[in-house]
């Protein structure tokens, strides 16, 4: 080793200076936040995760537009809390298809060591909860919780809430997450409501707390009112004891702030705002990101609709379609069982499940007209058919796509171009018998998917009795898709939330058309996400963004025209639907019904400008209030007022 005493004391001293430099940097808010976060932080992340820490107190919704990385956002909070002091546990509180999500991102990206209670684990706390009732004293360590305390994580799907409370600990826990909440039982959330009032002196409350939500729906008065009993306990203790709404007591507080601003000088308007702020914001713990605001790090959406011509046997499972409509719609469909009008359970019940059967795999058809249960006009020929004409016009469109597909890279081989990765292809089949069949016959048409090509993602037929065993299930279903070399993977229209595979694919074709609008901006949004690629050409300046690619196979004269017409006027494939009210969908899907069930009359309804403008004027409303101050009266105060968060008061 070189003798210190030689070297340059000039460059001693830089290279001492640098070191103290980035010694400082690292106890910087944002510096700390991503500090060994395995993730490129975008400008709006860093913003927000500066936010939060630089508050005095974490109590937090983070409200950003679907795909943003909200649970990064959330792992580097957590990330630059265990900088500070490294015994920081957290327990996190997600629907159970999240739970393995937040496992493994907590671990690949934020280096945190994360533990999914699993039945082992509640069978002790059962034995635990039985002897503490029973006055057998026992020690702290011998907590079930204790066990996994070199975990920083606890991981815990609403159902131990509910049944095994004691699972929240805020003495030896430091912070509470709760991921979804929409999501969860109501009494579970005022279980963690409770957990986290600090303004209760009759136990201990979790000091730190996050919400993630990209739907909070804050413009449901309940909704507002759970929102804000998490975020600012103390202020809903003060309007409940003057007899007032959250809202309305914030709404007071908010304007009082305001009056008292009017007549200040330029720069006392300036700090008496913040402070006002502050203090007084029903936004103030609240934080939201748009894709409009941050749409270059964002794919743009390259949009097919395939026209299929039906066979000689599709055509006739067409007239029964709309048989079974027009019974339907004369009120046959009541010996049915069916009862979804206005107000029902809507498109989930006979005769729509039979309808959708029908318009899906030989297999599906049979199925859907096995469920029946009565005899009708050519149901007997079409049954039949489906067992002996193997053909299929569905699954030729499906074909020529992935031919297209994989002919593509062929050709980029033979031109001496460099490969590029192989491309992989999400297909929303349906149903399980459409899976199925799909799985078994691709292979056929393509070599390269027999050994291992095609992954499939099924429904759980019956959860099995642990929950971590169903996530590990689902994880590895999907491994060969993510990790390997599957370039297939097919998943039915319920999967949505908690499936993130923009990393893997590009491509997305709906091989079976979902007819709730939410379901298919929720199945984009599987791949319509944050990704290396977006950000790399974000980055680069690229005036040709990364793309993802839909398509839509549509059979003709079939009820899913009409439909997949309805929902491209909704724009629902040509970019994420804007957060809008229950109301608003209850009424399209109502248009959506209608269509169905009258295609004149129902279609001039369902395309006309009052539906359509019902997504489009409620998204503005949404952006209106995004970019809103305060809604305040006194227009001098409010431009005191620093520009963040959006108001709750009034959507």
């Amino acid at each position: 080793m070189p003798d210190p005493r030689n070297f340059d004391p000039y460059h001693v001293f830089i290279a001492t200076a640098h070191a103290l430099r980035r010694e400082a940097e690292r106890g910087a808010l944002a510096m700390g936040a991503t500090f060994g976060v395995a993730a490129e932080p975008l400008p709006f992340q860093l913003a927000t995760v500066t936010h939060i820490l630089s508050e005095t107190r974490i109590r937090h919704l983070i409200a950003d537009e679907v795909g943003l990385g909200k649970t990064i956002q959330a792992i580097m909070v957590l990330n630059a809390l265990r900088s500070t002091d490294p015994a920081h546990q957290t327990a996190i509180v997600a629907p159970e298809r999240l739970l393995a999500q937040w496992h493994e991102e907590l671990w690949t990206r934020g280096h945190i060591l994360g533990h999914i209670v699993d039945d082992a684990d509640r069978s002790r706390m059962q034995a635990w909860r039985e002897a503490t009732a029973a006055g057998l004293v026992s020690a702290p360590e011998d907590h079930p919780a204790a066990r996994h305390r070199a975990a920083s994580a606890l991981l815990l799907r609403p159902k131990d809430v509910a049944d095994q409370p004691d699972w929240l600990n805020p003495v030896r826990q430091h912070m509470l997450v709760i991921d979804e909440p929409q999501s969860l039982p109501r009494e579970v959330l005022e279980r963690l409501s409770q957990k986290a009032d600090e303004s209760r002196n009759d136990e201990a409350a979790y000091r730190q707390l996050l919400v993630l939500s990209a739907t909070p729906r804050l413009g449901d008065p309940i909704w507002r009112e759970i929102i804000l009993g998490l975020l600012e306990p103390e202020k809903v203790r003060l309007a409940q004891d003057a007899g007032m709404s959250a809202a309305a007591y914030f709404e007071q507080q908010e304007l009082a702030a305001a009056r008292a601003l009017v007549g200040l000088s330029s720069d006392a308007l300036s700090v008496e705002g913040t402070v006002a702020y502050r203090s007084h914001a029903p936004t103030r713990r609240i934080t939201r990101q748009t894709r409009a605001d941050w749409g270059a790090y964002f794919p743009a959406r390259d949009n097919r609709v395939c026209l299929i011509e039906p066979n000689a046997a599709e055509v006739g499972r067409l007239g029964l379609i709309l048989t079974l409509i027009k019974m339907h719609a004369t009120g046959g469909a009541a010996s049915q069982g069916a009862s979804d009008g206005p107000g029902g359970p809507g498109l989930d019940v006979a005769p729509w499940t039979t309808v959708r059967g029908l318009l899906r795999s030989r297999r599906s058809v049979r199925e859907a007209i096995d469920r029946l249960g009565r005899a009708l006009p050519g149901m007997a020929q079409v049954r039949q058919a489906a067992l002996e004409d193997f053909g299929d016009s569905r699954l030729e469109a499906l074909t020529d796509i992935l031919s297209g597909i994989f002919g593509a890279e062929k050709d980029r081989e033979r031109s001496g171009k460099p490969a590029l990765y192989p491309e992989k292809v999400v297909i929303v089949a349906g149903d399980a018998g459409t899976i199925d069949m799909l799985e078994a016959v691709l292979p056929r048409y393509f070599p390269q998917l027999a050994e291992g090509g095609v992954a499939a993602l099924r429904r759980a037929g019956a959860a099995s009795e642990s929950s971590f065993e169903d996530i590990r299930a689902m994880q590895e279903a999907i491994d060969p898709f993510v990790q390997g070399s599957a370039r297939i993977l097919l998943i039915g229209d319920w999967i949505q939330a908690g499936l993130n595979l923009q990393h893997s694919a590009r491509n997305m074709i709906f091989y079976s058309l979902p007819w709730d609008p939410q379901t298919v901006d929720q199945l984009i949004g599987r791949i319509d996400r944050l990704s290396q690629a977006s950000i790399r050409a974000a980055r680069r300046g690229q005036r040709v963004p990364a793309r993802v690619r839909l398509w839509r196979l549509v059979m003709r004269e079939s009820p899913e025209e009409e439909l997949s017409e309805a929902l491209g006027a909704l724009e629902v494939f040509d970019r994420p639907v804007p957060p809008v009210s229950e109301e608003v969908w209850a009424e399209i899907n109502r248009l959506i019904a209608q269509l169905l069930t009258q295609p004149h009359s129902g279609k001039a309804a369902a395309l006309g400008p009052a539906s359509v403008g019902s997504v489009e004027t409620a998204g503005q409303d949404r952006d209106r209030a995004t970019r809103r101050r305060l809604a305040l009266q006194h227009q001098q105060g409010l431009q005191s007022l620093p520009r963040r968060g959006w108001s709750l008061c009034g959507q």
